[in-house]
């Protein structure tokens, strides 16, 4: 049988492993801050991301215009 200050060691160990799972997650699920990390890393991947994206998008708009 555990004791009261058993249970209270295993519920805050319980609480700090669910802690860093959710920051965990957070920093996965957080777009605007692995774009921001990204482009500290290397700018010039994202700037090129960036266009690449907005060129695709460019694209399929004229295609549309196009194809009416």
């Amino acid at each position: 049988m555990t004791t009261l200050d058993e249970a209270r060691d295993n519920a805050a160990r319980a609480r700090a492993a669910l802690e860093a799972n959710l920051n965990g997650l957070e920093d996965k699920l957080n777009v605007p801050k692995r774009v921001a990390n990204a482009y500290r890393r290397n700018p010039l991947m994202v700037i090129g991301v960036g266009i690449g994206v907005a060129a695709a998008i460019a694209g399929v708009i004229a295609w549309r215009v196009v194809r009416d």
